[in-house]
């Protein structure tokens, strides 16, 4: 990811203190983790995940369903 848009797109989470950033050792990199109240929103999201992938998958089928991420995942790796 383009770092200008990596930086916009970590600007809300911060706002929100779900992810810290600090610089690392060599100046020009930042670490980037997940806060307690960043940890705590993730463990809310995971089961909505789940229902929504739930029902998309009763939407479409399972195996269609299968097959529409494996076409996303390659389009994301170029392939």
């Amino acid at each position: 990811m383009e770092r200008t848009s990596l930086v916009r797109a970590l600007k809300p989470l911060q706002a929100s203190g779900w992810v810290v950033t600090e610089r690392s050792d060599g100046g020009r990199a930042f670490d980037v983790t997940l806060s307690s109240s960043g940890l705590e929103k993730v463990g809310e999201a995971i089961p909505l995940w789940a229902e929504a992938q739930a029902a998309f998958e009763g939407e479409v089928g399972r195996d269609r369903a299968v097959g529409f991420r494996k076409v996303i995942w390659e389009l994301n790796l170029g392939g």
